[in-house]
């Protein structure tokens, strides 16, 4: 996503939108390269994965990141 200030508001948009991500800052990835991670399991139902998308692609639009 980009600078920590962003990718917060990016990850608190996920968050109230139900779905819960780990935020990755420097140094654990280079500066201003901050992102999210998810984690799958073998128990997420394909609707659970659609919710996931569909949070992820509304959170982008609406910050303008896709």
């Amino acid at each position: 996503i980009g600078e920590i200030d962003r990718m917060l508001h990016f990850w608190k948009v996920i968050f109230d939108a139900g779905v819960f991500t780990n935020p990755v800052t420097p140094p654990a990835v280079p500066e201003n390269s901050c992102r999210l991670r998810i984690s799958l399991m073998a128990t997420h139902t394909d609707e659970h994965i659609d919710f996931v998308l569909d949070a992820f692609a509304n959170a982008g639009k609406r910050m303008a990141v896709i």
